[in-house]
């Protein structure tokens, strides 16, 4: 009720999403210009708009969430008849009468339920306000007698905010949310803290809700204490603007001469008049002249007659068809900017966080193709090299298939046993001839030396001339280790 009260066609509007992209000529504006009503009435080609519980621009980062979005579109022309008895189960109607002006309002449908379901999918609600005026005022010049019917027609939805993967900029209108599947793996939205789910479902059970049916339940269309659902966005403007706070219901209640005088000048003095801050809705009414606030009631006080007049002057204004489209629209926004916002910070447990994680750059490393070839080349030439490596280390024939610790202990224990003999024999390791049968110990010994070692050690006696298969290493042995030995059982003498 406030924002219809105090708002100006010029205030920046901080949830006002405009659609449609920004045009060329439009950067020549402010920001702050392009987000008022006043922008949008007489600047804007395409003046199509949404509000969001989110500030206009409202970026994530790296992350890809949505936000609920709402707008209401409203058409106001003139019909032959008025309805009677207003539609609907439980309608918002009222009326106005007077000697000089007579008016009834009447919103179809049910003041106290919500039209909307818990889906999330794209939904549009229609609904219809109408307006008979029956004017004789003299003061105005001219009678306004007139029945206008208001289509409305509301559309709640969702939008991908700007994010970088969308180039930072907010997506189209959702006809249907996205996948189970989907919001996992391609998007970061969560459920609210209490919720039994981790990740918002198209379809949301029903809130459990404590009613008591022996209460008389008042209206209270923004669900701040009774949690009674809120209508629609038109019939709640026309709460706000005609409802039991608004002037229309003060000069309805006022009966007395007196009373008429002090409600008229206290709705002057303190700005009690919707849209009075906006251009074009009261400055500049025809043959407003003898009830102007500034101007007359200073110096001659007010007269009885004129808070009828002052309630015809706003219904002399609405009898414009484009006026009427223009009130009705603003005060529907305020209508869904209210429900929006509210639902969001009414409980912080039950609302969807939006968080935002600007993300790290990270520099690509890039590389050309010649660079790329000659690094191949370098690998291969290095792999080709570990190959043959490779095989020439398997195609050498060796005397134990693992260097481990009992090697070397074996090793070290035979050369602490002929410390002497080594100290004066070669240091290359050979076969021993066949001649001689030489082993790793006799390899420089004498020839009755080499006998009785041999002996000592179990080898057969080398001078009878029998043919083993064996082949002996040793430690200055003269004969050469080759290929064709490889076929041999080896033994280290």
């Amino acid at each position: 009720m406030e924002r219809i009260l105090t708002a100006s066609d010029h205030d920046v509007q901080t949830n006002l999403w405009q659609e449609g992209p920004v045009l060329e000529d439009d950067i020549y504006f402010k920001d702050t210009l392009r987000s008022s009503f006043y922008w949008l009435f007489e600047h804007a080609d395409s003046p199509r708009y949404f509000v969001s519980a989110l500030s206009n621009g409202t970026t994530t980062g790296v992350l890809r969430q949505h936000a609920a979005r709402m707008d209401t579109q409203v058409n106001c022309p003139f019909v032959e008849s008025f309805p009677s008895p207003c539609p609907g189960q439980r309608p918002f109607q009222t009326a106005f009468s007077h000697d000089i002006v007579s008016v009834h309002i009447c919103a179809e449908g049910a003041f106290d339920q919500s039209p909307w379901t818990r889906s999330r999918d794209r939904e549009t609600v229609p609904e219809q306000l109408w307006i008979q005026v029956d004017g004789r005022s003299v003061e105005l010049l001219r009678d306004s007698n007139y029945t206008m019917r208001c289509d409305a027609n509301s559309t709640r939805g969702w939008f991908e905010l700007g994010n970088f993967r969308n180039n930072y900029t907010r997506g189209p209108l959702l006809e249907s949310w996205p996948t189970a599947e989907e919001i996992r793996t391609d998007f970061n939205d969560k459920s609210p803290v209490m919720s039994i789910n981790d990740y918002p479902s198209r379809e949301e059970p029903e809130p459990r809700h404590l009613y008591f049916s022996d209460w008389v339940h008042p209206p209270d269309p923004f669900h701040t204490y009774y949690a009674l659902p809120t209508p629609g966005p038109l019939t709640t403007a026309a709460i706000a603007m005609f409802g039991n706070s608004s002037f229309f219901y003060t000069a309805k209640m006022a009966q007395a001469d007196e009373s008429l005088s002090r409600t008229f000048t206290q709705i002057c003095q303190h700005g009690r008049l919707p849209f009075y801050r906006f251009n074009g809705v009261w400055e500049s009414s025809t043959g407003l002249t003898s009830v102007s606030c500034n101007h007359l009631l200073p110096q001659y006080g007010a007269k009885p007659e004129w808070l009828a007049e002052l309630v015809l002057a706003l219904f002399r204004r609405m009898e414009n068809p484009d006026t009427a489209r223009r009130m009705f629209e603003v005060a529907s926004y305020f209508a869904n900017e209210a429900l929006l916002i509210h639902t969001a910070q009414r409980d912080i447990g039950n609302s969807r966080e939006i968080m935002s994680a600007p993300g790290a750059t990270l520099i690509k490393p890039q590389g050309s193709l010649r660079s790329l070839v000659v690094l191949s080349i370098l690998i291969g030439v290095q792999s080709l090299a570990l190959i043959i490596l490779l095989c020439y280390i398997y195609s050498q024939p060796t005397w134990t298939g693992a260097l481990d610790a009992e090697v070397l202990i074996n090793l070290g224990i035979q050369l602490g046993e002929e410390g002497q003999e080594i100290s004066r024999t070669s240091g290359i390791i050979g076969v021993v001839l066949d001649d001689k049968t030489e082993t790793l110990s006799v390899a420089s010994m004498s020839d009755e030396e080499q006998r009785t070692q041999m002996a000592r050690e179990n080898f057969p006696e080398p001078l009878l001339g029998e043919k083993h298969d064996a082949v002996a290493i040793g430690l200055g042995g003269l004969g050469p280790i080759t290929r064709k030995l490889t076929s041999k059982r080896w033994k280290m003498a």
